[in-house]
């Protein structure tokens, strides 16, 4: 009711000044109305600064390609190198809360849990807690495209904004595992977990002259406690190590 209200309001002014403008005294100026700064603040804050949705692309079907490339003929690794993931919650009136993290650092020592470094590239919550727990691939066969390690972690950002993170230590997959071209795309860059109610979107890999693979992805799935949708981007370089 408050959203038909402000439109509405909007729209009446608008309508007033437009008949001021071209009636019967087409000099006049249009007349200020006390409180439009506030109501075009507030729509102003209400929408997302950081993560937007399209919903063409999201109706869209799923475009998905160059996952071959985590194979290739030269011998040695694909090291995830950095990591940057948008999530944002789609709710009726905006989309809310939407925020930007980048991660690196992923190597781990021996067997200990990596201290990866995480930064907030842009967050916008919107009175609201965030949390995200993903598991990444890290670590992939050039040889055959087999995943050699997974690295699960967590963080979660307050209403004040302040930012905790937790890493957990690294999977090491057994010799079973399929290759990364034939499982589900969430699953490289987000977790199993995530293939369970999770779409994809779209999915490109690209080969740099440096032989590493820049992958972009987007997600779709619903939150089932708010029955929303959440959108997820990832952005991530796997650079590759030709001594192991």
């Amino acid at each position: 009711m408050k959203k038909t209200f402000t439109t509405s309001l909007i729209l009446g002014i608008a309508t007033a000044t437009a008949f001021t403008a071209c009636g019967r005294n087409p000099g006049a100026k249009a007349r200020a109305y006390p409180g439009t700064e506030k109501i075009e603040a507030a729509m102003a804050a209400a929408q997302p600064k950081c993560v937007r949705f399209d919903s063409k692309v999201i109706r869209g079907l799923s475009i998905v390609d160059g996952k071959e490339k985590f194979r290739a003929t030269r011998k040695g690794v694909f090291k995830l190198d950095s990591y940057v993931i948008s999530q944002a919650t789609d709710q009726p009136d905006r989309v809310v809360p939407n925020s930007i993290f980048q991660v690196t650092e992923f190597e781990d020592l021996g067997n200990l849990a990596p201290r990866l470094a995480i930064e907030a590239k842009c967050v916008d919550l919107k009175d609201q807690t965030q949390t995200l727990a993903v598991a990444p691939v890290t670590r992939i066969d050039s040889e055959t495209g087999k995943i050699l390690q997974i690295q699960p972690f967590d963080l979660e950002v307050d209403t004040a904004g302040k930012m905790s993170a937790q890493s957990e230590i690294p999977q090491t997959q057994t010799t079973e595992i399929l290759p990364v071209g034939k499982i589900p795309e969430a699953a490289i860059l987000l977790g199993s977990e995530y293939t369970k109610t999770f779409r994809t979107i779209s999915f490109h890999v690209v080969e740099s002259a440096d032989g590493s693979l820049n992958v972009r992805a987007e997600f779709i799935g619903m939150d089932p406690n708010t029955l929303s949708r959440i959108l997820i981007r990832v952005e991530a370089v796997y650079g590759w190590d030709a001594g192991e």
